[in-house]
Order: C-alpha cells, then structure tokens, then sequence
C-alpha cells in the first residue's frame, strides 16, 4: 500500500521504503523493482527525508539505468543536492536527467540546470572568483539560451567584465543581451550601459544612437529624460541634426512645463542655424519668443529667472540685431 499523494509523515515514509527494500531483496528480478524504487524516493522527498531520497534515487540509476524512471530519478538526485547547495553535482545530475527528456519535462530540466550554475557563478562572486565566476554566467547562456535566466546571467556576466576594466568585454555581451533578449527587464539598462560606455570614449554617434534605441522601449517620462540627454551629448558633440532631432519634439510638446518647452524650442532653433538654414531658425527662435512674452506676462516679473529667460534674452539680442541692420540698411536722402 502507498502514501496518498501530498504530504507524507517521516513515518509512513520510512514504512514503504522499508517495504519497497524487503520486495527488491526477495524478487530481484522482478520488472516493477523501478517503479517502487521511484515511488519510495519521491515519498521520501515529500516527507522530507532528503536524505533517504537522494540515496533511493542513486539506487534506482545504478542498478536500472535503462528505466524509464533514470531520467526522473536523476531529477530527484538533482533537486536534493541543490536544496544543499551542492550546486555543481545538482547541474550535473539534471543535464544528465535532460540528455534523454523531451517537451516540457526537457523545459524543467533545463531552467533547473541553468539554476544550479546560475547559483554556482553568483556563489563564485560571493567568494571573490569573479573570473571563474564571469565564465559560469556565460555558460547559464550558452548552454541554455531559451531559459529566463539568460538575460540576468549576461547582464552579471558583463558587469563583471566592466569591473574587471575589460570594456570591449562587457560591451560584446551587452550587445548580445540587447539584440537576443530585446524584451528583457535587463534589456533597457545594457542599454543606458551601452551608451555611456560609448559616450566616456568618445564615440558621440554611436551614444546616441544606443540612447535612442533605449527610448524606443522606455515609458514617456524615460523617454523625456533620455532626450534632454541626447540633446546635451549632440550638442556638445557638434551633431547638430542629432540636437535638432530630439530637442523639436520637446519644444513642440504642450504638456511639458512653459520653461522647458520654451528652452527646448531656442536651442531647436541654434541647432538649426548652426546646419546653415538661417531663415528657418529665425522663424522658429521668433515663434518661441511669442510664446515666452505669452508665458512671461502670466507669471509675474517677480519670478526666479530660469534658463529660458537666458535663451530668450539671447534670441531678443539676435532680433535686435537683425531690426537694426535692417534699419541701418535703409538710405537716407
């Protein structure tokens, strides 16, 4: 008679695998020996006796390897020696119990390989082997691609790399990660990671370019921030399509806050100047300056200035400029 499923007692527990020892003494060849030898180990797991059940399972693999219960006993040899933190010995038992399984059995046994060396390499971190423990996370990757532990593996493996000073390094698997798992949680920080890596070296183009493939999956306040960004870092950087690019969305924007909308819109009409398409800008630093006597006259002269008042004072110097070159272009007779 066998336990019902759920919940066993040790007790109970210990009465079939005595049983189950008596029945394979007397009947050696009997073809159900497998089967018991399997039953006694998961009752044991379910009791609790961790133990006993590691010890059935191996017994059940070396004296019936050909079962159809090796694959399941492996299973359980696996699982036993992971809640011991035996991380190594668990990942070999369950890619051998993943060498002969198939559907989803070979899904299971797959993210609980990937777990046990995941375990291992953050183990290796914890003692100080980050080397050894760079390569285990690659391994979670290369070894079992399709489970969800891959994109934290090689974000772990490429943050190792970065502190290790090995930047291509950790740029390679940054790239991989955002071109393999692009819906990844760790997706969008390899991402930022990415650009700024290529903006401390001074590759302007190629931050940006990473910045907008960030914004592209980023939610709308992430995606405002990482456009004041890029128009920071295209500014600086002299690419003044790039500055026009993300600063005319902002100024167009009636949902932004009156500076900051106004701010974008001066620096949208200098970037566009700076590419040569002066009547253009003019139009568009006048525009602007419309709306800032607009927003000007609601707020009061006593307001704190802020830097849209410096880009509306540059931009009325411009115009006074102009209205007086104007001027001084008339003839007089």
């Amino acid at each position: 008679t066998f336990p019902p499923d759920g919940p066993v007692s040790p007790g109970a527990a210990e009465g079939l695998l005595f049983r189950v020892n008596r029945f394979l003494v007397a009947f050696t060849d009997d073809t159900r020996n497998p089967d018991l030898l399997m039953k006694a180990a998961e009752t044991a797991g379910r009791a609790g006796l961790a133990d006993r059940a590691l010890e059935t399972a191996q017994r059940l693999v070396t004296s019936y390897p050909s079962s159809r219960w090796a694959a399941p006993a492996k299973r359980v040899i696996g699982q036993t020696l992971f809640d011991r933190h035996e991380y190594p010995a668990a990942e070999t038992a369950f890619r051998q119990a993943l060498g002969t399984a198939t559907g989803p059995q070979a899904e299971a046994l797959a993210t609980l390989a990937a777990s046990a060396l995941y375990q291992h390499a953050a183990d290796q971190r914890a003692r100080g082997k980050r080397e050894a423990a760079a390569a285990a996370f690659l391994t979670v990757a290369n070894d079992f691609p399709a489970t969800a532990l891959t994109p934290p593996a090689l974000s772990e493996a490429a943050d190792l790399a970065l502190g290790a000073g090995d930047r291509a390094g950790a740029k390679h698997v940054w790239t991989r990660l955002v071109g393999d798992y692009r819906d990844s949680p760790q997706s969008a920080m390899a991402l930022r990671q990415l650009a700024v890596l290529s903006e401390r070296e001074g590759e302007v183009a190629k931050a940006l370019d990473w910045y907008e493939a960030l914004a592209a999956r980023s939610d709308a306040p992430a995606r405002d921030e990482i456009a004041w960004t890029m128009a920071d870092l295209a500014e600086r950087g002299g690419l003044w399509p790039r500055a026009e690019r993300a600063l005319i969305p902002l100024s167009d924007r009636s949902d932004l806050a009156a500076p900051v909308a106004l701010q974008a819109g001066f620096r949208a009409a200098d970037a566009i100047a700076r590419q040569g398409r002066t009547a253009e800008a003019r139009q568009r630093a006048d525009a602007t300056l419309d709306r800032y006597r607009a927003w000007r006259a609601r707020r009061g002269a006593a307001t704190e200035l802020t830097h849209a008042d410096s880009l509306a004072a540059a931009a009325l110097l411009d115009l006074a400029d102009r209205r007086g070159a104007a001027c001084a272009a008339v003839r007089l007779s």
